[in-house]
């Protein structure tokens, strides 16, 4: 936990380099310690892949939180509040990446369940529908100007 806490800081002081390999020290760590599909290690995996997102590198982070998601569905189940946060990174990781119908698909899927959750009142939420609300208005602009022809 220590490396993940010292590669969370070091991402917000803007040293990605410091911040991936600590953060991929942990994940190391942690599949060698603890397994495969233990919750802790996808937290590390969400960890990075969100470093990832914020470098630019979409493929590399989506294919993170894809694990990191699975993982903690698997350990949760698919309505608890830690897999749909999970599943909102992942929806803003097509959204940047330009997957706008991945990304709504998720966020349809995922929306009615995290407002319902316990936990919904972290900011998630409206962080999340803002984000789907967003992404509503950039395909309606994408669609407008397609059928424009411009």
């Amino acid at each position: 936990l220590n490396l993940n806490n010292l590669g969370y800081i070091l991402r917000l002081r803007r040293d990605f380099a410091g911040a991936e390999g600590s953060f991929q020290e942990a994940i190391r760590i942690a599949e060698r310690s603890l397994g495969p599909n233990h919750p802790e290690l996808a937290t590390f995996l969400m960890n990075l892949g969100m470093l990832e997102a914020e470098r630019g590198r979409f493929a590399a982070s989506e294919i993170l939180l894809v694990r990191g998601c699975g993982i903690l569905e698997k350990n949760f189940g698919p309505a608890d509040f830690r897999t749909l946060k999970a599943r909102v990174q992942l929806a803003e990781v097509y959204q940047a990446k330009g997957q706008l119908m991945a990304a709504e698909r998720l966020y349809r899927q995922t929306l009615p369940l995290l407002s319902d959750s316990q936990s919904a009142n972290d900011g998630v939420v409206t962080r999340a529908r803002g984000d789907y609300e967003r992404l509503l208005a950039e395909t309606k602009a994408k669609s407008k100007r397609s059928s424009s022809g411009g």
